[in-house]
């Protein structure tokens, strides 16, 4: 028994035809192949796994905006619902009575420009009888002018007319009164409708 197998072969055969080349170089290029499509299919799937993650974040952040959204119109309308009616007993009682506390500044600002404009003689001043008593009270110190009070069933709480000579001017703190509460009225049923659109 021989033990040549076991010995490496030295023939000139082999050394005329080494391996080739070609071999390894195509085993490279599948390896490196392989590698790139496990790369590529990796890559693929982290974009593909981010794109969800960041679709997920854009839909929960959009739910939480329109629950906001819902919860700041429901505070809102909640909120003017329930100070509308004391708004509307403030209109109803401050306002008639800020007319009152007015109406005597009013008519001295009105006195005074009168004076300044030299107007000499005698001023009528009528007004409601429910007001006579407080004017009168209060009457402003106005140099030049000699004021008369009268009172006129026509005229409302919140009126004044002045007279002197062919002359007349109005105060009408009763109109802009009702004026007001309008108005305030109309911007609080305004926003209870638009609370209650949305």
């Amino acid at each position: 028994m021989t033990i040549g197998h076991l010995l490496e072969t030295f023939d000139d055969n082999r050394l005329l035809h080494p391996p080739s080349a070609s071999v390894d170089e195509t085993r490279a290029d599948h390896e490196l192949d392989i590698y790139e499509r496990g790369y590529q299919a990796g890559w693929d799937d982290c974009v593909k796994a981010q794109s969800g993650a960041a679709a997920a974040l854009e839909e929960d952040f959009a739910q939480n905006l329109r629950e906001l959204s819902f919860t700041y119109h429901e505070a809102n309308t909640a909120a003017v619902n329930s100070l509308t009616p004391l708004i509307f007993g403030l209109i109803d009682t401050l306002f008639p009575e800020l007319a009152h506390l007015a109406l005597g500044e009013k008519l001295t600002k009105e006195l005074q420009s009168l004076a300044r404009k030299s107007v000499d003689g005698s001023v009528m001043i009528r007004c409601s009888p429910e007001k006579l008593r407080f004017l009168e009270s209060m009457q402003p110190e106005v140099s030049g002018l000699d004021l008369c009070f009268s009172a006129d069933d026509t005229l409302g709480e919140g009126q004044v007319s002045l007279s002197f000579g062919d002359c007349e001017r109005e105060i009408d703190l009763d109109s802009f009164a009702t004026e007001l509460s309008t108005l305030t009225r109309a911007f609080l049923s305004d926003m209870t409708q638009e609370t209650a659109d949305v």
